[in-house]
């Protein structure tokens, strides 16, 4: 099992450059050669650390080709701001049933994740992805895991 941590964008660097040196790291099972990499079976994230267990999850080792330019390197903030002050969304956050987390998560899911749920996670032999979260107003804690749910929605503040 592999977790990571929060902190924001210093995290999801973290826990890239973690799974980076995993994959060039060999070890020797049952008289094989292989990367300590493929001995995870699941990773738990929160926060920062979540971004880069989820894109893992969803796209497999294509994480190290374009994570960094879609996500790291990228001025997710600026994005974001730029969809806050888009005057084609500014009626729906004057709405009700829409707002900055809505927004954020559309965003995300457009720009970084494809617009993909965690039911595109379970396939081949990728580990287990869970993402936890807490309820800020009541204190409950949650994990993320279920198959419909948009992994965008489940990275939003």
């Amino acid at each position: 099992m592999l977790a990571s941590s929060g902190g924001g964008t210093r995290s999801a660097a973290f826990a890239y450059s973690v799974l980076e040196k995993m994959r060039d790291t060999p070890i020797v099972v049952q008289g094989k050669t292989r990367r300590l990499f493929d001995e995870v079976d699941v990773i738990a994230a929160v926060s920062g650390g979540s971004f880069t267990a989820a894109y893992y999850g969803l796209f497999g080792e294509r994480i190290f080709t374009d994570f960094e330019q879609r996500f790291l390197r990228r001025d997710v903030q600026g994005g974001l701001l730029a969809q806050l002050l888009n005057p084609g969304n500014l009626l729906e956050l004057a709405s009700d049933g829409f707002n900055r987390s809505d927004l954020t998560a559309r965003w995300l899911g457009r720009n970084v994740f494809e617009d993909r749920t965690f039911a595109d996670m379970a396939r081949g032999n990728l580990p287990l992805v869970i993402i936890n979260a807490s309820d800020l107003n009541n204190g409950s804690i949650f994990s993320f895991m279920t198959r419909r749910y948009a992994v965008a929605r489940a990275l939003e503040p």
